[in-house]
């Protein structure tokens, strides 16, 4: 991706359980991305993926329903970078990811 998918919302919609999605470099405009399925979604290469949300409250850049890793992105202009729905069998590890509001570190 992105010459898969030109948003990561859509691969993750067509991925299948267990999958891996692996994001080139790059600026994604996108919100509320839904990872239902056993998935990975890691940057191509640490931090060169950025995705940039709607600096919405109610929106998060990625709502986890199932076992994921997400890795290697710059969340920037978010209130919430992952939100975690629907019980304890949605879990996700975020291995190499840096979250920025108004250009300060959020940690």
């Amino acid at each position: 991706m992105p010459q898969d998918s030109p948003l990561i919302s859509l691969a993750a919609a067509a991925a299948r359980d267990g999958d891996t999605i692996e994001v080139d470099d790059g600026f994604y405009f996108e919100k509320n991305i839904v990872l239902d399925k056993r998935l990975t979604v890691r940057a191509k290469n640490l931090f060169g993926a950025v995705l940039y949300g709607s600096g919405d409250r109610g929106d998060a850049l990625f709502v986890v329903r199932a076992e994921v890793e997400i890795s290697g992105f710059i969340l920037k202009n978010t209130w919430v970078g992952i939100l975690q729905r629907d019980g304890p069998d949605a879990s996700w590890t975020g291995p190499g990811l840096l979250q920025y509001d108004d250009g300060r570190r959020v940690d």
